[in-house]
């Protein structure tokens, strides 16, 4: 089981925070879609995929775990 990391929400033109939630599961059903392509946001935005293939935003937010997201 994966733990639960907080996410933020941000417009994606300024990357000022909109939201917060507990988890990427919470961020999903609020958002009524897949969480995991929030997840793929976050995890393009960490570097730990292919920069190919990255996801900048996701029902259109862009999207940071909460820990990561004063180091941009």
């Amino acid at each position: 089981m994966r733990a639960k990391r907080s996410v933020l929400q941000l417009d994606r033109d300024t990357l000022e925070v909109i939201a917060e939630f507990e988890s990427i599961a919470d961020a999903g059903r609020a958002m009524y879609g897949d969480p995991s392509t929030i997840r793929l946001v976050c995890e393009d935005h960490e570097g730990k995929r292919d920069k190919h293939s990255r996801h900048w935003t996701a029902y259109g937010y862009a999207w940071r775990y909460k820990e990561e997201h004063n180091e941009t």
